[in-house]
């Protein structure tokens, strides 16, 4: 009777039948995006104007990269300069020395309560930062 018993035990239940459906392989999840670049953001002026010489002899291409796209793009030559906001200019470029028809450009960032500008010339046909300038909104040049 125990063999008997020892025989039933063992018997188990038979082996499911071997599927015919295609097996489907698991599903590939995709990597997530990698996280956006944090861009520079200059640190807010502390008292009158500054500059920002960190940033001076950058290409456009670099500047792009790190700050963004500016808020707004100006073009103009020197012929054309310059305001009280654009003097600084005549330290590389004075006045009546054959600089009038240098390309000249200015891009701005408008940040939270302050901005930032950079003047841009044309160093071996490469756009690169010539001057900058932090200040608070609302500064009177």
């Amino acid at each position: 009777m125990n063999a008997l018993l020892i025989l039933l035990s063992c018997a188990g239940t038979p082996d499911p039948a071997p599927s015919t459906a295609a097996t489907t392989p698991p599903a590939v999840v995709p990597a997530p995006p990698p996280e956006p670049k944090k861009l520079y953001v200059p640190a807010a002026p502390t008292g009158a104007p500054d500059e920002l010489p960190e940033l001076h002899g950058q290409t456009d291409t670099q500047i792009l990269a790190h700050m963004g796209p500016p808020t707004r793009k100006n073009a103009f030559v020197m012929g054309e300069c310059c305001s009280e906001y654009d003097i600084e200019l005549y330290n590389t470029y004075p006045p009546g020395k054959g600089h009038e028809a240098v390309n000249i450009e200015r891009w701005t960032w408008i940040y939270d309560g302050y901005i930032v500008a950079l003047w841009f010339h044309q160093v071996e046909g490469t756009w690169t930062v010539l001057d900058t300038v932090r200040y608070d909104e609302g500064t009177d040049f």
